[in-house]
């Protein structure tokens, strides 16, 4: 520790220094600039907060938002509803405060539509059997831990086959979108 202490009583200049400062001397840290229950420290010319908990900014006046710490797990997006509270919506197959609970089905779905392809069986519009079954694919929410959906495709006696199995498909976009190429087909004559 080093203290230099100068006196010149012509100039009325009193130049002390060190580190720390003497005791009599006051600090940028005794007006209590650090708010909020934060940490002051003297640095060379000012000094710096060290801010509790909760709190941020140079003087510790900020609050931080819940959702700043990023609290909603597997991918949940968060949304501050005060100073305190946050609220997480989270993705599917999980649940919880900060979407850290995993769904776990008990009786999850294996669903198979059966359609029929044939031209004879409707005339009209087959958009009306996809849109269908598009629809129902929306209400069913499709993923891979609850509900699982496949499609056979028929023309009375000829041509059945399984188009897709449950499972091949784990969102609803991409099984809708291979519901939607699905079309009619003409029966062979015998």
């Amino acid at each position: 520790m080093s203290l230099v202490l100068l006196l010149m009583a012509s100039a009325n200049v009193l130049i002390i220094t060190g580190n720390p400062l003497p005791w009599f001397l006051p600090t940028a840290c005794d007006s209590g600039p650090c708010k909020n229950g934060g940490t002051c420290t003297v640095v060379p010319s000012s000094y710096a907060c060290t801010c509790a908990d909760g709190w941020k900014g140079g003087d510790c006046n900020v609050k931080v938002k819940p959702c700043e710490s990023s609290p909603c797990a597997h991918g949940g997006s968060c949304t501050n509803k005060d100073d305190d509270i946050f609220e997480c919506a989270c993705k599917d197959g999980y649940y919880g405060k900060t979407c850290s609970k995993r769904v776990q089905c008990e009786n999850p779905l294996d669903l198979m539509f059966l359609v029929d392809t044939a031209s004879w069986q409707y005339t009209g519009d087959f958009t009306l059997v996809t849109n269908f079954i598009s629809n129902l694919v929306n209400w069913l929410k499709i993923s891979d831990l609850a509900v699982e959906a496949g499609v056979i495709i028929f023309t009375y006696q000829y041509d059945t086959k399984v188009k897709f199995l449950p499972g091949t498909y784990s969102n609803a976009d991409s099984l809708k979108g291979q519901v939607k190429k699905l079309t009619k087909k003409f029966s062979k004559s015998v």
